[in-house]
């Protein structure tokens, strides 16, 4: 029962911040966000991943938060309690599954789209107006090639 708690608890976190994103990106999308552009102290990867981490931060917060919400209730919904199902009918449940596979497929699309974003820096119209002069991590790692 204990783990039941706790998981209710994540999920109720996850999904306030799943309902916070869209505010936030609206912020770093229009770059009135105060992030810092050199890493901060607790930062161990470098400058150039900070970089793509901030690059990539708006597609992955505005389409995976949503969608990891989704995929985790509806997958916590679908699971059962000490041997009792949460959802008997088999309706919902059939409605629970195509929420729990469509959350998932839009997560592997955040997922993809931000590497693409950290990497490449492409598609531009999934960049930050104020990120899409920077070059994609690759062309920084490797500058000759």
């Amino acid at each position: 029962m204990t783990e039941f708690v706790l998981a209710s608890i994540s999920l109720g976190v996850l999904t306030v911040f799943a309902l916070y994103s869209p505010f936030a990106v609206s912020r770093l999308w229009s770059g009135k966000a105060k992030l810092p552009e050199s890493p901060p102290a607790w930062w161990t990867f470098g400058a150039v991943a900070w970089r793509g981490y901030l690059r990539a931060m708006p597609i992955t917060a505005a389409l995976g938060a949503p969608a990891l919400a989704l995929t985790f209730w509806c997958f916590m919904l679908l699971t059962s309690a000490g041997g009792h199902p949460f959802v008997a009918y088999p309706t919902v449940t059939n409605l629970l599954r195509i929420g729990f596979i469509v959350g998932a497929v839009i997560d592997l699309v955040a997922f993809t789209s931000g590497l693409l974003v950290f990497m490449f820096n492409k598609p531009s119209r999934l960049v930050a107006p104020h990120h899409r002069s920077q070059h994609g991590a690759l062309k920084e790692w490797f500058p000759g090639r």
